[in-house]
């Protein structure tokens, strides 16, 4: 699956190989949730295929729904850096 993720457009090839050496493919479940609130990021996800919502829930235990990630999109990176 080729994936064009404009961050990285002008990596040089040696990174980009490194970081998909280091990559990993996995899949989530429709509502399962990547990370939590509170949870450490160990990891930067990158969105190849469906969306991803971002979401909060509040102290009246309602889903808050903040944004929405599509194909293309990076979660995790800022927690990373």
């Amino acid at each position: 699956m080729k994936l064009n993720i404009q961050y990285f457009r002008n990596c040089s090839l040696l990174s980009l190989k490194r970081l998909y050496y280091k990559s990993e493919m996995c899949f989530f479940d429709y509502e399962q949730p990547i990370f939590k609130i509170g949870e450490p990021c160990k990891y930067i996800y990158f969105v190849a295929s469906g969306i991803v919502g971002i979401e909060i829930v509040n102290q009246w235990n309602q889903k808050l729904q903040l944004d929405l990630l599509g194909r293309g999109s990076i979660i995790g990176f800022n927690s990373i850096l």
